[in-house]
């Protein structure tokens, strides 16, 4: 009898803990979740991924490279401070020195996750249909939402793994001191949703494009443009209005700069020209009419943006107050992290950038997830 009790007390208590565990991962993957803690398609990936050499290979040479990567920035900060007049050394060298790297780990560990994740990501859904496991999928009594939402999270996890493997290496700023705990949470926040903001755009594009390497291109262009494209362009809207001071040697690269940005902001206008005239006209099927109209939006936009009553108000709107920091690049990770690490005190800038960060990849997480599972669903009535 009291065996019995026993066991009972004991399957109550498993009950409850499963209970608890299946409202966690609700909390984590927000999409509509099995009974219990059961993610078949999770676990699927995951013994998939984990499969071989590979992974390990890539998580040495992650590490690996992070270490280099300190051991030169403590060499190189060390032969620095050799030159410092004796007079001026003091106990602030080794907090410098420790800021100093924590400030290229964290930017190198940004760099190689906007190359890693995409290319664990990109391939999710194509890499099925590519195997012909597509319809297997498909036919599963999960919903369209589970399925994406554990592919992603199993492409996410590869990223986050090769993370927590970097802070044995990280730990060394804590021996130099210049880093408080805060700031290596934040850091390593802004790290992860990185991450899933990276592996959600991924997953979109493996569900809109047919092949891989087709997803992987759009996913890197994608990055490549968010990281790299929105600091050029701020940098390009404010010498719009400086065009007659340029440098003539500059002409040419800034030419072709501006001539993409024109480009990239002309779609949008392209693309709605297209949802009309393919409705209301037959002259859309005529590559020509279609080239035309590109011509034009060009053309548009580049007349905007070169007009000084236009471009100056524009310009001046976008700026942050008097720092002259072009507003998008606030929620842009790059821009956080330095703001983070190199900032002179707490400043509302810093602030700005930091939140603006972590909102914007939050919602770009949840509007690509959707994105997929709307596109997914969509698949699988074909």
């Amino acid at each position: 009898m009291t065996t019995q009790s026993g066991d009972l007390r004991t399957e109550c208590v498993r009950d409850a803990i499963n209970r608890r565990l299946d409202r966690v991962a609700r909390l984590v993957i927000p999409c509509h979740l099995p009974s219990r803690t059961d993610f078949p398609v999770l676990i699927h990936e995951l013994r998939i991924r984990q499969r071989g050499i590979k992974p390990f290979a890539i998580l040495f040479v992650y590490t690996t490279v992070l270490s280099i990567i300190a051991l030169t920035t403590l060499s190189v900060s060390t032969q620095n401070s050799a030159y410092t007049p004796p007079q001026t050394i003091s106990a602030q060298n080794p907090a410098r020195q420790g800021r100093t790297l924590f400030t290229v780990l964290s930017m190198a560990q940004l760099a190689m996750i906007a190359l890693i994740v995409p290319a664990y990501s990109s391939g999710i859904v194509t890499a099925e249909r590519e195997r012909g496991t597509f319809d297997l999928l498909a036919i599963t009594v999960l919903s369209s939402s589970a399925i994406v939402g554990q592919k992603m999270v199993a492409a996410i996890a590869q990223a986050i793994m090769l993370t927590v493997a970097s802070l044995p290496i990280v730990a060394l700023v804590f021996m130099l001191g210049g880093v408080s705990p805060i700031e290596v949470g934040i850091a390593y926040l802004l790290l992860f949703l990185s991450s899933t903001a990276f592996g959600a755009l991924g997953l979109m594009c493996s569900c809109q494009f047919r092949n891989t390497r087709t997803a992987t291109f759009v996913t890197y262009l994608s990055v490549l443009g968010f990281l790299v494209g929105i600091p050029i362009l701020g940098e390009l809207l404010r010498e719009l209005t400086y065009m007659s001071v340029l440098d003539m040697s500059f002409a040419p690269v800034f030419l072709l700069l501006f001539a993409f940005v024109v480009g990239a902001l002309s779609m949008p206008l392209y693309l709605t020209a297209a949802i009309v005239f393919s409705k209301w006209s037959s002259h859309w099927r005529s590559r020509v009419f279609r080239m035309w109209t590109f011509a034009g939006a060009f053309a548009l936009v580049a007349l905007v943006l070169e007009s000084p009553p236009i471009a100056e108000p524009l310009i001046n709107g976008l700026l942050y107050h008097n720092d002259s920091v072009f507003l998008p690049t606030l929620v842009n990770p790059f821009m956080a992290m330095t703001l983070l690490l190199n900032s002179a005190g707490q400043t509302a800038l810093q602030h700005w950038a930091i939140g603006g960060t972590i909102i914007f990849a939050v919602a770009a997480t949840y509007l690509f997830r959707h994105i997929s599972t709307l596109r997914f669903e969509a698949m699988r009535r074909i």
